[in-house]
């Protein structure tokens, strides 16, 4: 009886999926890289000192003691320092009605959170903070959209703000406007 079941269930399988379907599906972007494959041994970066080990980006103290002093090193750059090198961004934060009395605290905050998320990941870094004074505007770039995310929420609330993210389709950047 067993035997007929699978059989029966077999042959329904085939006449759900048609032969056409693809062998393989588009990998998700937890399995895909986001800088593609990493390079083996270690790679460390000529501007920033941070070291590539085991396919993840360390701050030089963090890693030393890990790694083996007779391990063969290259050097490059890492994806930040590429990013940056290349005028690139994944998250921008547009601040609008920055009055002149909170415009210090403003991207003291800023550059704080930046601060923190470099310090837990090399990879994530303020790249520039661009003021407009005439429009009382600031305009933020970072390395990570992760980290704008975060900046964006810190900002919304201490200083009671309105925020709106825009994720892009097209590429990984996160837009986020916050008014205040």
């Amino acid at each position: 009886m067993k035997h007929n079941f699978s059989k029966i269930f077999k042959s329904t399988i085939k006449n759900l999926f048609p032969k056409s379907m693809p062998a393989s599906f588009p990998k998700s972007k937890k399995e895909e890289s986001e800088f593609g494959k990493s390079k083996k041994g270690i790679v460390a970066c000529t501007k920033c000192n941070s070291i590539s080990w085991k396919g993840s980006w360390w701050h030089e103290s963090d890693i030393k003691p890990k790694i083996k002093k007779d391990k063969h090193k290259e050097f490059g750059l890492c994806p930040a320092c590429k990013m940056i090198e290349n005028n690139e961004y994944e998250g921008e934060i547009v601040i609008e009605n920055v009055y002149p009395n909170i415009r210090t605290d403003l991207i003291n905050s800023i550059k704080n959170e930046g601060e923190d998320g470099f310090k837990k990941d090399p990879e994530d870094r303020v790249i520039s903070i661009e003021k407009d004074d005439h429009n009382s505007k600031i305009n933020v770039f970072t390395t990570e959209n992760q980290l704008a995310l975060k900046i964006g929420r810190k900002i919304k609330k201490s200083f009671n703000g309105t925020m709106k993210v825009i994720y892009s389709k097209k590429e990984s950047v996160a837009r986020i406007h916050i008014t205040l």
